[in-house]
């Protein structure tokens, strides 16, 4: 009996194992001049994930695990002076929003592997590779706020397809930790160099921040 059990528990083990996470296309790192650090500081804002219409944040713990990663690579990059942890007051907020479609094609040949795994229930117990694609547009504003008002500042889009391999339907959402960290891990150099491609721009802010002209401020707001 007891060999039976383990029998039919270790398979849900094994459910949470990813093989593979892969996001194409490959970044290429675009080279970009950056004089010295700007006067400016700056922290995450929001990360949201937008479906259907419906825009859901994504969760304290969650946000403070992606938080500390990215204020890391963010230090590292050397563009603002100073970089602060999530729901610090700061001079730039960098917010992030997903868009995901979760019907992207798939290959005729994986598609009938996945429905075999539906349909005979094996894909929730099995520890064979199952397959997940999604096409993924996200949103980068750069914003401030402004006498309790949150100024939209620059908008930077990406898209990009990220395939995950796990052990079963049930991997992905065992390992969502996991798929978080390497999405921001590969996402965040693009939006380091988007800002370091707009040196010039954000040295102007720079300028408008030491001033205090918040007047200035609101004239380079964006609207969406």
């Amino acid at each position: 009996m007891r060999r039976i059990a383990i029998l039919i528990i270790f398979p849900f083990f094994l459910s949470g194992c990813i093989y593979s996470i892969e996001f194409t296309p490959p970044y290429e790192p675009i080279p970009a001049k950056i004089e010295r650090p700007l006067d400016i500081s700056a922290s995450l804002g929001d990360i949201s994930s937008c479906f259907m219409k419906k825009c859901k944040l994504t969760s304290e713990r969650e946000l403070m695990r992606i938080d500390s990663v990215f204020v890391e690579m963010l230090d590292e990059e050397n563009i603002f002076k100073d970089i602060f942890p999530y729901g610090s007051v700061s001079d730039l907020k960098i917010e992030i929003i997903q868009y995901p479609d979760l019907s992207s094609d798939i290959a005729k040949r994986e598609k009938l592997y996945r429905d075999f795994l539906n349909w005979s229930l094996l894909g929730y117990i099995t520890p064979l590779p199952y397959p997940f694609y999604m096409e993924v547009d996200y949103s980068v504003r750069i914003s401030t706020e402004v006498e309790g008002a949150l100024l939209i500042l620059k908008e930077y889009k990406f898209h990009f397809k990220n395939t995950i391999r796990t052990a079963s339907i049930l991997g992905a959402r065992y390992r969502k930790d996991s798929i978080q960290d390497q999405t921001i891990q590969y996402i965040a150099p693009m939006i380091f160099d988007s800002i370091k491609n707009d040196y010039e721009y954000y040295k102007k802010l720079e300028e408008i921040f030491s001033k205090k002209d918040f007047q200035k401020l609101k004239s380079l707001t964006i609207k969406l």
